[in-house]
């Protein structure tokens, strides 16, 4: 970059901190330099993002068909509603004992702590 464009980016970046509540800012020749030399940056920015997100979601999509041709990859079958009730039970039933064990640790800890001896 040239050193006019180095200065007037320099210059144009002082005052839009300085005035940048003043309205007519956008109108002074070299803000409508800085604007577009941003411009420019934000948008080659979006463009690079968006062909690095299409770029991986191409090599997944690749990835995934291979998996899928090599057998790699079974979908699952849905669950019937006897099935599906029976694993909500048994979840619920892992819940309670872990409940239940926290419980009797804590009765357990409660025990010790009121059969030691307090000094006096």
């Amino acid at each position: 970059m040239s050193l006019i464009k180095e200065e007037l980016l320099f210059l144009s970046s002082t005052l839009k901190s300085k005035l940048s509540y003043d309205p007519l800012i956008a109108n002074i020749p070299c803000m409508k330099f800085y604007y577009q030399y941003y411009d420019d940056i934000d948008k080659a920015r979006a463009q690079s993002r968006w062909l690095e997100k299409s770029e991986r979601y191409r090599n997944a999509k690749r990835r995934f068909q291979e998996i899928v041709k090599k057998g790699l990859f079974k979908e699952a079958k849905p669950l019937k509603k006897e099935e599906y009730r029976l694993l909500q039970e048994e979840r619920s039933n892992k819940e309670k004992r872990l409940i239940y064990n926290k419980m009797a640790v804590a009765r357990q800890r409660v025990q010790e702590f009121e059969s030691m001896e307090i000094p006096e």
